[in-house]
């Protein structure tokens, strides 16, 4: 778009048209009737324009709320956290008898097939400490869920996974990726 146009809504394209076609015809130093003012043209046809003014268009415009996908409620819930249990965090580390925060599933291709579930008030500072002990930096949560507490969710998650995957050490499971994060969204407390 040229500059100093913006963007407005579903007649952005109408208004854009208008503009551009006064602004060229100043240029080349025609005259632009008063009547025109309702008009634009498209090609060689000629068609009403049905606002006046700028206003007018923005004032028929539906103001459409912004999808939030869920992480960005994820994410937000994290900053919460951060914010809300900043001393007990600083004074306790990851010792905190905060009950609130995230299960997740973490994997890394360097292990493939295996899944690893686990619990953090901070899911991105638990991924950074993966992270240090993995010279590549491969490891990465592929799912997440926020609870009221997180200890009783994963022990849940952690009895009823066990029952469906034969293959596990601990937290870590060998299991088709897919059918775990189904089942990980799925069973609840």
């Amino acid at each position: 778009m040229s500059k100093g146009l913006k963007s407005i809504g579903d007649y952005k394209d109408l208004y854009f048209r208008l503009k551009v076609d006064r602004r060229t015809k100043r240029e080349r130093g025609i005259k632009i009737p008063k009547d025109e003012n309702k008009t634009y043209l498209k090609g060689k046809k000629t068609k009403s324009f049905p606002f006046t003014d700028k206003k007018e268009i923005e004032g028929k415009i539906k103001h459409v709320t912004p999808i939030v996908t869920n992480e960005e409620i994820l994410h937000r819930r994290l900053l919460e956290i951060r914010e809300r249990y900043d001393e007990e965090i600083r004074s306790h580390g990851e010792q905190t008898s905060i009950k609130e925060g995230f299960v997740y599933i973490i994997v890394n291709p360097s292990f493939p097939g295996w899944l690893k579930l686990g619990m953090a008030f901070d899911y991105e500072k638990r991924l950074a400490t993966y992270n240090q002990c993995d010279p590549e930096m491969k490891y990465s949560i592929i799912a997440l869920r926020w609870t009221d507490d997180r200890r009783i969710l994963e022990t849940a998650l952690l009895k009823n996974l066990a029952d469906i995957c034969s293959n596990r050490r601990g937290e870590w499971f060998k299991f088709d990726s897919d059918l775990f994060i189904n089942a990980f969204y799925t069973i609840t407390v």
